[in-house]
């Protein structure tokens, strides 16, 4: 490249002459990228004015884009494509300390897919009879896939999936006149900081190299941390603490190392009780309440932790209001009759699961769905712990189908709780699922995917993901991860239960039925779920984290819920 040989002004020429090219052929989609490289020259030759005024021509250009995208998923690619444009903007603010310029540049890309989602679900909703034939072509082929075994019969099948999921695609992010919308704005740092709350504050992580950061903001300041670690060895820590998690132990040495770079540096007036992680990159599979300070504790002993897919998301629902306010108390479905009884040899179904679940249904057959009797437990002890039965509706056995769930009136209960097999798909997060049962007396394909919960009309304070990696998905660049989790507050709820990574039966067991214990007990989510987890520590003894520490709370979970 001509800026590392020191050419500058042959650099700046070159670059010139691409943006006046893509310009001229009118190639939008490329001139976001051609804005980058001057901006990210003039940044290097002590011409901020300037570079700022690039990087705002290509969010321009994005906003743009983004208008003819209502489809989530082209959204989020969209955004993910044009990550280094929003991460050159922070760059250039936080080399110069400029604490609301550096918010704003990476706000506008954090959590945008579901900021507009939220924002105006009509658009999110919105389907023509041609959408709804896509759908029940896609249903009927996975009713399919379930049931066979055949190798030749299953590849026919999966190439027929893609074309029906690619014309559902193209329908979707078919814009109507109806359906345009302006670009979200992001909130500001001050509106940001009145809407935190006076003992929190919300810990918003960029990674890059050589050093990444952190913006920590609280209710009366707002400070850009340069953490002393780069992306490239956070990476590398999060790679080798999951590993050695996922193995069952306790990962001493990179939970004190991860703790070291991404907390000890915030300092204590910043590092209050209440923290919102607004994670990036690897992060968002991290749990912060597991890392260990030096003293050996866990941060769980010591802080409140809850998740946030941006600091404007979090904003958007603590001021969200709310006209319908849900009447029901619980709703609970799981004990599905997947059709296979658990192994006597083996321990933990829900984990013996997810060997098929890494290989994914697209893989084998719905045969190797083993029944997870205990979640029928779960949900009474769950159910019971809030009190008063007539404000329950539990969906077990051959009730919690994916026709009976649906036909419920959804936004009448204020939490909603899956025991349930979960799907994970990264590369087609659209085909991320809950798995419920099958009524043989309708075409549902007992998957409850992505898509299909974004379209749903909830008024949840929770909704509940008792099953393997519901809290993961696919990674959009700076725009966060897409998958679950999301598209349940898509779908209007206001805080997310899920877990990241495959779970322990009696361990989930025992954490949900605390977590409501906590939550009849009038403690907002975040410190309902911690004090569960901190039960468990104290009844079980110590305890690797894989056992404790994969549920986590994301949106808003500050408040206590009313029962």
């Amino acid at each position: 490249m001509l800026e590392n040989s020191g050419d500058l002004k042959d650099a700046e020429n070159t670059f010139n002459q691409g943006l006046a090219i893509s310009q001229t052929t009118g190639d939008t989609y490329y001139l976001p990228r051609a804005l980058d490289a001057p901006a990210e020259l003039k940044a290097q030759t002590g011409q901020p004015d300037q570079a700022y005024a690039l990087y705002k021509r290509a969010e321009g250009v994005i906003d743009g884009m983004l208008v003819r995208y209502p489809g989530a998923y082209g959204q989020s690619s969209l955004m993910s494509a044009m990550s280094d444009t929003y991460l050159g903007d922070f760059k250039l603010a936080a080399s110069q300390n400029n604490v609301s310029a550096a918010f704003d540049a990476i706000e506008q890309a954090r959590g945008r897919t579901v900021l507009d989602n939220m924002r105006d679900p009509a658009v999110a909703t919105a389907r023509t009879p041609a959408q709804r034939e896509a759908e029940s072509q896609i249903s009927q082929i996975q009713n399919q896939l379930l049931d066979t075994n055949d190798p030749a019969q299953r590849s026919k099948l999966l190439v027929n999936l893609d074309a029906e999921e690619e014309t559902l695609r193209w329908y979707t992010e078919a814009l109507t006149p109806e359906q345009s919308q302006d670009a979200t704005d992001s909130v500001s740092v001050k509106a940001a900081q009145a809407a935190i709350l006076p003992d929190e504050a919300v810990l918003e992580y960029v990674l890059a190299d050589p050093n990444s950061y952190c913006i920590a903001i609280t209710h009366g300041d707002a400070q850009i941390v340069r953490l002393p670690a780069g992306k490239k060895q956070i990476e590398q820590l999060m790679s080798r603490y999951k590993s050695q998690v996922m193995a069952g132990r306790f990962a001493v040495q990179d939970a004190t190392a991860l703790y070291a770079a991404l907390l000890k540096p915030i300092p204590n007036l910043l590092r209050l009780r209440q923290l919102v992680i607004v994670p990036d990159g690897v992060l968002n599979d991290l749990p912060f309440d597991a890392l260990q300070r030096p003293d050996g504790q866990y941060v769980i002993r010591s802080h409140v932790i809850s998740y946030a897919p941006s600091a404007t998301v979090l904003c958007y629902l603590r001021n969200r209001h709310r006209e319908h306010q849900p009447q029901m108390a619980f709703l609970g479905i799981g004990d599905v009759r997947y059709g296979m009884e658990p192994q006597p040899a083996q321990s933990g179904a829900k984990h013996t699961l997810m060997a098929f679940v890494a290989h994914g249904m697209y893989d084998i057959s719905g045969d190797h769905l083993y029944a997870l009797p205990e979640t029928r437990q779960e949900l009474m002890l769950a159910s019971q712990a809030l009190g008063d039965p007539k404000q329950t509706v539990l969906l077990l056995g051959t009730n919690a189908s994916e026709a009976q769930f649906k036909s419920e009136p959804l936004c009448d209960f204020k939490i909603i709780h899956f025991a349930v097999h979960g799907l994970s798909t990264p590369s087609f997060p659209e085909r991320d699922a809950l798995v419920l049962g099958r009524d043989p007396h309708s075409t549902d394909d007992g998957l409850l995917q992505v898509r299909e919960i974004a379209q749903l009309h909830l008024d949840a304070d929770l909704v509940t993901l008792s099953a393997c990696d519901t809290a993961t998905g696919k990674l959009e660049g700076e725009e966060g991860t897409i998958g679950l989790v999301q598209a349940f507050l898509f779908a209007g709820a206001r805080a997310v239960a899920a877990s990241l990574w495959p779970v322990d039966d009696s361990s989930t067991e025992f954490l949900m039925a605390h977590f409501y214990t906590h939550l009849a007990q009038h403690q907002d989510e975040a410190a309902a779920l911690r004090h569960a987890k901190l039960d468990y520590l104290k009844q079980k003894g110590t305890k690797p984290p894989i056992y404790w520490a994969p549920f986590v709370v994301v949106g808003d979970a500050s408040k206590p819920i009313n029962f």
